[in-house]
């Protein structure tokens, strides 16, 4: 077709790399920096996958605004400190009852 195919991948990287950069900048205001400080995003981040269906870009979505429906709830109704073990306790939920995730094919 004559698309470069080795340029689109490294656009695609850059583009993400930059949105990360962006992302983190704006986030230095909120959080000090230090090492550790992208762990807690990564994790969720990963929970969203995983819950919405690995190869799933809709579950994704849905899971990782269910995700931040379910802390704020979680936050309002109990105490704060127990909105990320809400979190978790519904991913391992969907695991078991659901290991391929919410819109998972395989």
């Amino acid at each position: 077709m004559g698309i470069p195919t080795e340029r689109m991948f490294a656009l695609g990287w850059a583009i993400g790399l930059s949105c990360v950069g962006i992302a983190g900048t704006m986030l230095s205001t909120f959080y000090y920096i230090f090492p550790d400080v992208g762990t807690n995003f990564a994790l969720l981040a990963f929970v969203a996958v995983a819950l919405g269906g690995f190869g799933s870009i809709l579950g994704s979505l849905i899971a990782g605004v269910s995700i931040g429906v379910v802390e704020s709830l979680g936050g309002l109704l109990l105490d704060p400190s127990y909105k990320t073990l809400i979190v978790f306790g519904l991913y391992l939920a969907v695991v078991v009852f659901r290991p391929q995730g919410l819109f998972g094919r395989f």
